[in-house]
Formats: C-alpha cells, structure tokens, sequence
C-alpha cells in the first residue's frame, strides 16, 4: 500500500514558518575538518547525526534549523557539520559516540571530545533550551560523563546515571551500566520505587532479560512493595510482547531457538495469580509450537483460543498473520474463523476491527453493523476546502472518492477540473531515480504568480512534477519572508519582553532594558503574543488578564501511576465576583511611553479588542455588561489613552453570543453591527462616529455569520437564515448585498444547506451543499452566483450496498400549537410498518444550537443509525430556545428557564409522531442526551414520569449553579446584583420511575463529575433505584474504548428496557 503524507496539515507549520530566510550553515566537510576549524575559531562544534530516511530529522532541517532565530545563534556560535550515520564517515563515529537514535545532537570541543548530547526531534524552544544547557561547562552529561570516568561515585548517581544513557538511547551502554548497578545494589533495594525502572524499562528489563527472570521468581516481593496493578501490568505486557515477537520473527534474532525457554516462562506464569491467566498460558504454548516449526500447532491454538482473550491480549494475533497464508488471494480459512469468532464475540479491540475487512458484511456486523466505527470506511469525502491562488481564478484541493483513495485536484474556469499528480507515472520516475523512497512521497502543491506548481519531495529532495513531459524537475524549497517575532517592534530594535511576570522594553542597540510594570503576579502576567503594533512609529497596545483570585475546581486521575493525583483548574461559576478581569495598555517603544488605558465600566465585563486595518491612531474595543445584555463600541486615543464611546445598545434578554458582530472597516469610516433590535437578527450600518446610516438587511429571516468583505465594492458576503420560504429555516445560504443594503443576492439557490469559500481575488464562490437526506455535492459558482461547474459528487455507493439508508426528514409543531419544529428520524433497515416500535428521542436543548443536522452525515456523533438498528424508532428535532438562527423570540424563549423550557415541546413532538405514525408506541417512551442533553433527559424522566420509560443522561450540566459562569448568567440570567437563582435536578429525583442511566467522565473539565455525583446522592437519598456508569481517565467527550463501551452499554440499556416491555 501506498504510504502518502498529505501535508494540509502541514500547512500550519507552513504558515508558523513563512517568513524565515536564513537556515544553520552547515560545513561541507568531513567532522575531522569541522573540528579542525572549531578549533581554530575557538568554538564548539554543533554535529546533526542523521540518515536520509529520518523523517524527524528532515522535520527538523525543514522546521527548526530555517528558522532566523535559531540559525543566527547557530551560525555567530558553532561549526556546525552534518553527519550522515550510514556514510563512511558517519559509521566510524557511531560506536564512539555511542548513536542509537536519530537524529542525535553533539556538542564536541576541538579535539572531538563529547561535551553535551541529546535525542529527538524538538520544537524549537525544546531545542534552543537543550543547546543552552549544553553550553554549560557543568552540564548534566558531560558532568556525568568525568564522574563515571574516575570511578569515585555512589549508587544514587550510578542510578541517574544508567537514567541518562536511556534517555540518550545509547542501548549498549545502557545494558552495561544497568547491570553494574543491579550488581551493586541489594535484593531489597531492587524492590524499591526508585529502582523499578530496570524492570520497567524496555532495554533493561525486555523479552527474555535477565532483569524479567528476576521480576518473575520475586514477583511477590516486588507485588508487595509495588502494588499488584503495577507489578501485574508489567509482567502481562512482557508476555505479550515475548509471544508478538515470537510469532513475527523478531525473537530470533536476539535468542536461540529453545523451547525449554517457553516452559520456564509457562511454569513462571502458572504461579502468579493474573487476570486472564489461561490467556498467558496459551501464549506460551504457541511459542513453543513456533520454536518447533508445528505450524498446524500454531494455527490450532490461535483458533482456538484468540477469541476468548482479553481485547487487549488480542493483540498478539497481529504478529501471528504470516502463519495464516492466503492461496490465490483467498485468504486462510482458519483466519476467517478466528475472524468470525472474535468479530462476532462482540469484541472492541483493533484487532476485531481489522478482521472485520476479512468478512463479508453478513458476518462482520452482527449487531452493530451500522456503527460509526463501520460505516466510516464506506465513505470518502463529502466536501473540499479550497487553497486559493492570491490573485487569479484558481485553486487545488484534495479529495477521497473512497477512503484511502486521495488525490489532488486543480480547478480554474478556462481549463476546468484536472489531477495534479499522476501517481502512478511519480511511482515510476521516482522508482528510477531514488530507489526504495517511492513510499515516501510528500505531496505540497504550490502557487507562484504563473499558476500551480505541482511541487513534491523525495529523499529530502524537492521537485516539480512536469505532467506534460511526465518528468520530475529538480527544484528547491520555497523560501518565505521572515516572521517578526512576537513583541519586536516593526523595525526590529525594540522587544517587549516578559520577565517575573512583569513587562520590560529592551532597546537592542543600545543594549538596555527598562521595566514598565512592577505589579506583576503569577496568574496576572502579560503575554508578549498579544502585542499589535499600531504603526512603524512604535505605537503599539496590549492586554493583560488577571485570573489571580478566579476559584479552581479539582479532578481525580484514578488510574495515574505510582498512584492517583488531584489536578485543579481555573473555573468561573454564576455568580462570582471574582472572576477573570481584562486590562488593555497603549505605548510607544521610542518615546517609552506605557500606560493603561481606563476601559472598566461594569462589574465582570468582558473585553474584545478588534483589529482594524489602516488606523494608526486609535485602538478600537467591545465592552460588554457582565449580564450579557448590554455593549459599547469604543476607541482609545493611541497618544493620550481617552477612552471615547461610539455605540451603545442593550439588547434584552441577552446579546446573541453565536451571531453578535461588530466590524470596523475602512480606516475606521464604516461600521457594521449584528443586533436583533426588530425581532430578527440583521447588519446595520454606521459611520464611524457611530451614526446609523441604514439597514443592511432586513425582514423575517436572520442574517449569519459574514464570510467576506469586499471593501472596495462595499459588498458584504454572509449567511442567512429562513428567508427562502417553504424552505427548512435552519437551512444556511449564501448572500452578497451592499453597505447600504440594496442589491441583496441569493448565490447558492438549491434547496439545501450550504457551506462555502469566497475568493474575491479570483471571482469565485465554491459551495458544499447537502441535506441530511441527499447525496453531498460541490460546485463552483462566479462571484455572482453563476454556476461553473458541480466539481464532485460523493460516492454513496458502498454506502447504499453495505444497506445504510438514508433518514428522514419531519416537522411536528411545539406545545404551543403554532410554532414548527424541524427534525430527523431513524428507522430500523429491516422496518415493517405493521409493527409497533419503541420511540427514542435523542436530545440536546440549546440555547446556542440544535443537534439537528441539516447537512448530509453518515458519522452522526450520537450513534442513532446504530441504535435504530436494535428496533427502535429513533428522533431527534428542535425546541423552542434551542437555536440562535431563527427569531429572537424562538432563540431567546428558554430565558429564566433553564432548565426545563425544552421539555414541554419534546413530548408534544412525540405525542403527534404517535398519533401520525401508527407504528410509534408512545407507550415505551426513551430520551438520551450528552451534557445539556443529559441534564435534559434526566429532567423529562423526573418530570413526565409516566411518559418517558427509560432515559440515558451521560454528562449532565444537572445543577447550573457548578456549571460554566457565561452558560449560567447568559442564558439563565443574573441581575445586577449578582444573585443567581435556577432549578436543579436535585429537586426532581423524587419523582423518579422509570429507568435511568447516569454516565459521567472521570475527569470531566467542562461539566465536572459532581454535577452528577449530586444527582446521585438524591436518588440515593429518595430511595430511588437508577444505574451508574463512571468512565475512567475520561473527559467531557468520551474517547477510544471507553466511547465504544459506553456507545454499547446505550444501546443496551434501551434494548433491555424498552423492547423487553
């Protein structure tokens, strides 16, 4: 299989190095010659060891040593010299600088005697600090280094020691020092905590050591100082790893061929009463049928016995496929039984995923065939993200048909759609010119002022891949404009500079520092990233938070080891008075004025400073009342620091956090501004001394998010919502209308939601579009909305095979009998319209959006294809408060409310499903929600007890009064005087009858675990019966194992509760 590193992620480190030009010159010489030269300059010599093949160590040339910063310490410090370790000249060097890893870093006096080493690819301030500590004459190693060599030291340092060389990766020297130490020390003393890393660790106490004999025949001692936990995890991995390496391979390059080896490791092991025992007992069975060739042995065992093993133990079958082979690309009819056994077992392990592939749908899903997990690999991509050239009419973009099938596409209007790589003529050309790195291919197109240049590297090395001549044409690595480093002024003499928390000035030339703050405080300390410089005259601002007396929640890591840790956090609750404060200082780093600017008007207000271009002489912010209802424009003279108000509003309840937005543009002379004054949200237009002009929009529909300005034009591209009628309202589209509000334009018209690129240096508009119940589709259209091109089109079609189908699209009204309400329905694949099924509602209340999709999803993160597949109806749909995108009086309903206004509208929604649909059964009843959903689902069990039968709430916000500070005042509401009020519920667990599922993560940041845990304690408290499920090391989204067991454990829950009645 190809292996390809797309690098659009890459992309960011791209951009975080753009504007370097210079790079560490390294000596075109042998290192004898740099030596040489480093003695004569009086310098240390700075050695990269390296192989082509590194990929760490091309990220580091690429990343780290192109950096100005870096190559200007380098160059004025060092001679520094590369050496490639599989040349002649880097082999010679390997023993005696004993390399193990790459790349590996020296520091060498003239005479090549080591002075410093350390390993690993570093970020660039990890690796300006090593060289740093390097640079000291008493560094750590090579202090360590002429200690050792007297031969006058302790055990304690022989200990670091050994430490030091492991993490240097030197395994030889490793071993050698290891076993000195494990010689000097006595029995006891290997026991302890300091000195379980010679078991521990994987060169010392590996595979078949001496080390994991000795862990072995002491294991009592050891259980009894260590702890069981510890000691057993050690000794199960040794195991698993022994018998991987066995049956891959790689055991005998190190060990003789004995079987007597694996009946010691069987006795040992019988003794020791682990978990899963039997599991380690069949291991060593198969190894020694390995060690004596019995192949029919080997594959008997493991069809035997893997599918009864933990998931973490089957992981050993990995190494055990080469003694399955296929014949004629059939594969292995005893594999396909393995396959069977542990896929159909139920198990969640990697391995029952692969083997997964190996089976025919009808074999490999049973259960949960429709799980995310197994439907991900039906579809590829469902939409683009377009790279723009600055200037002209054109972009590339990647693209999966099927999944694993990537490619690289170009688009511009005269030439159309075309594929910028053909991989399989680059295979080709590249198998000629650089054997053996066809696998590794970077693919990073490029534009340049003629168009797109197909760049692409190999070896290290960049090339243009010329499609017309099917050849790759050496190239090189573009160089970007240098960064200014964050807080150095525009012409680079002066920097803001952080020290004790306080801010100085220094002034480069005249090499001086002066400090400009002296109230400087851990938790109240600047941070020099946030400078903007106003103009190359050195006026610049910056802001400052003070966090200082903000309260700190504490978390619980059960699992950390040697043993559980308490770790705290910072976190704001309804109702605090000390809570997070903003500062905003101007100065000038030329006349050394510093000061800060008065911008406090309310108690907890909130402080958004805006970037404006081309105004040199003002600073521009939003200030927002601590009860969310209240705002002002300003700006700040950048000389004298006077504070003047431009806008002022009030918007009741509370301002619209999702779509508020103000804009200041054109030097300041235009001003634009969100508010939902009329009921609806809409732009209106001001001038810059903040006199309303016009309406930019208006009527019954909600203007969005603004994806682009044309300035020059005085055009405005943006969102909007509900203003197609007969149309979903949450539908999002794309329009272009004028400052002054004429000329509004629909540019996406089909009747689905669209997400889109706007590229006014070429004209273009690109547009994924879809519904839940549509196939995803991606045009181009002119910046006028006319349509080029549909671009691509995703491939259902191994969707639609597998048998996934599409869900289905509802509206029901609210309780009030007016209002409607958009939503989706799942049906089980096998649906019959005779039958009764169990509805299921899958909840989340707002306010600041509804988990309804509008757009095409097959990874739906709730899981309810997968759970409609056990026979049950499953639902989902808005309520009012639940979206910001429609009237004010829908967004802003659940106000004072929190937490009960979706309720009400749920069962109605449910009632008239009922009576629509003659095959829901409004008598078996479930409801299920994460975070808000959870607290929602737990109140609609309490509240309608008798409707709702089952419900599963997994990471409630069950007491708001402990949940987030701006969540609370927001959308609950907080007077003046700071009183904060609101249900909880506490209070309704004593009305509890049906079925319930509490779930919560461990360690838990956003909703802390004892928003559950108090809800537990009055269910305790009323007498109640409920099931709790506490997910380990596990934050607000569940991860990993724990997401597929908690996904399973759902499904369950309404299985037994809800098709058992």
């Amino acid at each position: 299989m190809r292996k390809i590193l797309f690098l659009l992620v890459g992309l960011l480190a791209y951009c975080q190095a753009e504007s370097q030009n210079r790079e560490i010159e390294f000596e075109k010489s042998t290192l004898q010659d740099a030596l040489n030269k480093a003695t004569a300059a009086g310098k240390m010599a700075f050695v990269d060891c390296y192989t082509e093949y590194c990929g760490p160590c091309k990220t580091m040339a690429a990343l780290v040593f192109t950096l100005d910063s870096v190559a200007d310490f380098f160059n004025s410090n060092f001679v520094n010299v590369k050496l490639d370790m599989l040349s002649e000249d880097g082999k010679q060097y390997a023993d005696k600088y004993k390399i193990g890893a790459y790349p590996s870093f020296l520091l060498l006096n003239g005479k090549g005697e080591l002075l410093y080493k350390f390993v690993g690819g570093k970020s660039a301030d990890v690796f300006m600090a090593e060289i740093r500590k390097g640079m000291k004459p008493d560094n750590r190693v090579k202090s360590m280094d002429d200690t050792y060599a007297t031969g006058k030291y302790s055990n304690d340092f022989l200990r670091e020691y050994v430490q030091l060389k492991l993490q240097l990766l030197e395994k030889g020297e490793s071993l050698r020092l290891g076993k000195e130490y494990f010689d000097k020390i006595s029995p006891e003393e290997r026991l302890q905590p300091e000195n379980w890393f010679l078991f521990a660790d994987r060169t010392l106490g590996g595979v078949n050591s001496t080390n994991m004999r000795y862990l072995l025949e002491h294991w009592q001692d050891f259980v009894r100082v260590q702890g069981e936990e510890k000691v057993y995890e050690r000794i199960t991995a040794l195991y698993r790893d022994m018998t991987e390496w066995v049956l891959q391979g790689w055991y005998f390059r190190d060990f003789e061929r004995n079987p007597d080896d694996f009946v010691y490791y069987r006795q040992r092991i019988s003794a020791i009463p682990l978990p899963c025992q039997n599991d380690y007992l069949v291991m060593m069975d198969v190894a020694k049928a390995v060690v004596l060739n019995d192949s029919l042995k080997v594959r008997g065992l493991l069809e035997d016995h893997v599918a009864d093993f933990s998931n973490e133990n089957q992981q050993i079958m990995f190494g055990g496929m080469g003694w399955f082979p296929s014949y004629n690309g059939v594969y292995h009819e005893q594999l396909l039984e393995i396959a069977r056994k542990v896929v159909q077992g139920g198990s969640t392990s990697n391995l029952a995923n692969y083997l997964k592939t190996l089976l025919n749908p009808d074999e490999a899903y049973v259960g949960e065939k429709y799980d995310v997990q197994n439907l991900k690999d039906k579809i590829g991509s469902t939409m683009i993200v377009p790279f723009f050239h600055p200037t002209k009419p054109l972009f590339w973009y990647s693209y999966e048909n099927q999944p694993g099938e990537r490619a690289y596409y170009a688009y511009d209007p005269k030439e159309g759609k075309r594929e910028v790589y053909n991989y399989r003529i680059i295979d080709s050309l590249v198998r000629e010119m650089l054997p053996g790195e066809e696998e590794r291919i970077y693919y990073n197109p490029e534009f340049d002022d003629n168009g797109l240049v197909a760049k692409l590297e190999v070896g290290g090395k960049i090339f243009v891949y010329d499609a017309k001549n099917k050849a790759l044409i050496p190239s090189e690595r573009k160089k970007y404009p240098s960064i200014r480093p964050y807080g150095v002024s525009p012409d680079l003499r002066y920097e803001l500079i952080v020290k004790e928390y306080n801010l100085w000035l220094e002034d480069k030339e005249q090499k001086k520092q002066v400090q400009l703050t002296f109230d400087g405080d851990k938790d109240y300390e600047f941070e020099t990233a946030n400078t903007e410089w106003l103009s190359d005259d050195g006026t610049f601002y910056l802001t400052r938070e003070d966090k200082r007396n903000i309260r700190t929640f504490p978390l619980v890591y059960s699992l950390r080891e040697p043993a559980p840790t308490v770790s705290e956090y910072k976190y704001e609750l309804p109702g605090d008075t000390a809570v997070l404060k903003q500062e905003l200082f101007i100065g000038n780093v030329k006349t050394g004025m510093f000061k800060k600017v008065d911008v406090v008007k309310w108690r907890g207000q909130l402080l958004e400073v805006l970037k404006v271009a081309d105004v040199q002489d003002r600073v521009f912010f939003i200030r927002k009342k601590g009860t969310r209802n209240e705002f002002e424009l300003c700006s700040v003279d950048a000389k004298t620091g006077e504070v003047k108000v431009i806008l002022h509003e009030v918007s009741k309840p509370y301002l619209n956090e999702e779509l508020f937005s103000c804009r200041v543009l054109n030097g300041g002379k235009d001003i634009l501004l969100w508010s939902d004054r009329s009921g609806w949200g809409h732009y209106y237009h001001y001038d810059g001394n903040g006199k309303l002009l016009n309406s930019v929009t208006s009527g019954e529909w909600t203007a969005g998010r603004i994806m682009k300005i044309d300035t020059v034009k005085k055009q405005i591209y943006l969102y909007g919502f509900g203003k197609e009628k007969g149309r979903n309202p949450n539908y999002t589209y794309l329009y272009r209308v004028g400052f002054n509000g004429k000329r509004l334009t629909l540019l996406t018209p089909e009747n689905a939601t669209h997400s889109t690129f706007v590229h006014l240096g070429g004209g273009l508009i690109v547009d994924n579009f879809s519904r839940i119940d549509t196939v995803p589709q991606i045009s181009v259209r002119d910046i006028n909305g006319r349509l080029l091109t549909v671009l691509e089109k995703a491939d259902v079609s191994r969707l639609l095979a597998y048998g996934w189908k599409y869900p289905e699209q509802f509206t029901v009204k609210a309780a009030d009998g007016k209002t409607d309400l958009y939503g989706i329905m799942w049906k089980p694949y096998d649906f019959d319209p005779s039958k009764k099924y169990p509805i299921v509602s899958q909840v989340y209340p707002g306010p600041q959006t509804e988990t309804v999709w509008t757009d095409f999803t097959v990874l739906d993160r709730y899981n309810n294809t997968a759970l409609a597949q056990k026979g049950i109806i499953v639902v989902c749909f808005g309520h009012r408060g639940g979206s910001p995108f429609r009237d004010k009086a829908y967004a802003t309903y659940g106000y004072g409310n929190l937490r009960d206004y979706a309720l009400a509208d749920d069962k109605a929604g449910l009632e008239q499903l009922g009576r629509k649909y003659s095959f829901i059964d409004t008598n078996r009843v479930g409801i299920f929600g994460h975070s808000g959903g959870g607290m929602m689902a737990f109140a609609a069990i309490c509240t309608y007890p008798d409707f709702y039968k089952v419900a599963v709430a997994s990471s409630g916000n069950h007491d708001n009064r402990i949940y987030n500070r701006t969540w609370g005042e927001t959308y609950q509401g907080i007077g003046d005087d700071y009183k904060f009020t609101v249900k909880t519920n506490q209070k309704l667990a004593k009305y509890l009858k049906g079925r319930l599922l509490l779930v919560t993560g461990e360690v838990d940041n956003n909703v802390h675990p004892a928003n559950t845990y108090r809800v537990v304690n009055e269910l305790i408290l009323q007498g109640k019966d409920f099931d709790l499920l506490i997910l380990p090391n596990q934050g607000h989204a569940f991860e990993g194992p724990y997401k597929s067991y908690f996904e399973k454990k759902k499904r369950d829950y309404f299985t037994k509760y809800l098709l058992a009645e």
